[in-house]
């Protein structure tokens, strides 16, 4: 363990060697370990870091506790660095390249409302970048925000992102495969209020990932391409514990290139809002499920498109639950190519089949089985209805 820790500020030079492993192959990596009131990654020491995690793993942790205690915080505030802030620059490339698997940890913690000037918050503008030839775990973590600015790039076998606000515009990819020993999922990414703009990929052609995002109260997902595709697709967790969901002009992506769909979640508390959104869990061979809930609200899904189809196997299965109101003005379909449809269920109070509604379960060897407010002749699983609207240009085909 090798620590290096200011309560002010630490500058790391571009000469700097900081090894903390043991020597040759075998054995624990070690850490190295920087912590300080405020910290900025840039072109200068981000290939210190580089190499350093080649051999060890690396945690950089900005504090304000220390400096707020002693009174000195405001001291170490400049234009561009303020105390409690971690902050990699665009032109910084940190980049793993040996075989070993090592970590990197970024965290901005302390006491948020000291002044105006602490903002604990982590701020990537550059990248982190690593191969499955040269795994890294990559975790950020901060007691206020985490900003993924749109030119950042982060690229590692496994995600984790806890903050109290979550900002993420930029790329983030996991090569998460399961027979590497890493628990699911591969990308996590939680806080108590969550807005998404750029792009989440989990997984690899010939292995399927796993992405669960969760946001304490609001989630927001906006022109965004959330992928966990693969040879069988993956999974996607999308949640909010207590507020409402709402994808808008996104697409969201678990299929299987070569075997069957994966699954797709969306679940909001209050509401689940979809509004020119694509969510699709095709594959190969069999459909995959795709499910959207509100707990305690409405379900809107406007000007949107589901599909689970299945190849050579059976189509997959949709299924809406809302606690009130369900509208639907878009498309589903869980079809077949070559055999019997899949299964498509509403459940709400009261449903709304739109104008632009269009509910498909078609299969060249046997059509499909669509519930809309409750099996009336089926099990009695399905809750029923108050009422169900159909109106004029509303489209069910099994």
């Amino acid at each position: 363990m090798i620590n290096t820790t200011s309560h002010g500020q630490v500058e790391i030079g571009n000469t700097a060697e900081v090894k903390a492993a043991v020597r040759g192959t075998s054995g624990n990596v070690g850490t190295w370990k920087v912590e300080t009131a405020a910290m900025q990654i840039n072109t200068t020491n981000a290939g210190v870091i580089s190499q350093s995690l080649n051999t060890n793993n690396v945690a950089v942790k900005v504090s304000t506790a220390a400096c707020s205690l002693l009174g000195i915080c405001a001291q170490s505030n400049t234009a561009t660095l303020s105390a409690g802030k971690l902050e990699i620059t665009q032109d910084a490339q940190i980049q793993k390249t040996s075989p070993v698997l090592t970590s990197l940890v970024l965290e901005a913690t302390g006491a948020a409302a000291y002044s105006p000037q602490v903002q604990n918050r982590v701020l990537v503008d550059g990248k982190i970048i690593s191969t499955e030839l040269s795994p890294l775990t990559l975790q950020i973590l901060s007691d206020n925000l985490v900003e993924i600015r749109q030119n950042a790039t982060l690229k590692a076998a496994k995600i984790e992102v806890i903050s109290e606000n979550g900002l993420y515009n930029g790329d983030i990819w996991s090569y998460f495969a399961q027979g590497n020993g890493m628990p699911l999922p591969a990308i996590s990414l939680f806080a108590r209020t969550l807005a998404i703009a750029g792009s989440l990929k989990s997984g690899s052609q010939n292995r399927a990932g796993s992405i669960k995002i969760e946001g304490q109260d609001s989630l927001n997902i906006e022109n965004a391409q959330i992928t966990a595709n693969g040879s069988d697709g993956g999974n996607v967790e999308i949640v909010s514990m207590n507020g409402t969901v709402s994808l808008i002009n996104s697409v969201v992506q678990t299929n299987g290139g070569e075997g069957r769909g994966g699954a797709i979640s969306v679940a909001g508390l209050q509401s689940t809002i979809l509004s020119g959104s694509t969510l699709e869990a095709t594959g190969i061979t069999q459909g995959g499920q795709v499910s959207l809930i509100s707990h305690a609200g409405n379900i809107n899904f406007l000007n949107s498109i589901i599909q689970t189809n299945g190849g050579s196997g059976l189509g997959g299965t949709i299924s809406f639950d809302a606690s009130r109101a369900l509208t639907i003005n878009g498309q589903l379909s869980a079809n077949s190519q070559t055999a019997k449809a899949g299964l498509i269920t509403l459940e709400a109070e009261n449903i709304l089949l739109d104008t632009q509604a269009n509910l498909q379960a078609t299969g060249s060897t046997g059509g499909g089985t669509i519930l809309v407010g409750g099996d009336w002749q089926g099990s009695g699983t399905l809750r029923h209805a108050i009422t169900v609207t159909m109106n004029q240009g509303a489209v069910i085909d099994a």
